[in-house]
Order: structure tokens, then C-alpha cells, then sequence
């Protein structure tokens, strides 16, 4: 077959769908569930405006509560 590539550009992070974490105490949850949809565009985190994933994994990481998430839905 032959190689694809597809790009994507968008004004945030792109919710492509949303899946499970395994915590430090080996439970398993998932954290997104009820907040983020698939196709939900996330614009800001913590009122920091977001353009790369990596972004955005930076600053989960580093976070120790609560995030404050914009998101884009439907439009």
C-alpha cells in the first residue's frame, strides 16, 4: 500500500476520543468522562491559550489539582 499523511489544522487540541488512566494507586479511571467529547476543541488551559499537544501534556504533567479547560464544541 501506499503511505498517507494527513494534516489537520486547528485552533487548539483536537478531541480525536477520550480513554482510560491508570492512577499511582493502580485504579483505573477516566477522567475526562462527562467533560470532553470527541470532536471538542480544547482552546485553554488554566487561561493559557494551547496550540500543540505537547502543550498541553506539559502542563497536565505538571499540575497538581485541577484544571480550568476551554473547549470549542459544535462550533
Amino acid at each position: 500500500g501506499k503511505a498517507v499523511g494527513v494534516t489537520v489544522d486547528t485552533d487548539g487540541i483536537l478531541v480525536l476520543g477520550t480513554g482510560y488512566v491508570n492512577k499511582d494507586t493502580n485504579e483505573v479511571c477516566q477522567p475526562s468522562k462527562g467533560v470532553l467529547k470527541t470532536g471538542d476543541l480544547i482552546t485553554h488551559v488554566n487561561g493559557e491559550k494551547i496550540t500543540e499537544k505537547e502543550e498541553l501534556i506539559e502542563i497536565v504533567e505538571s499540575s497538581t489539582g485541577s484544571l480550568n479547560i476551554s473547549i470549542v464544541r459544535n462550533g
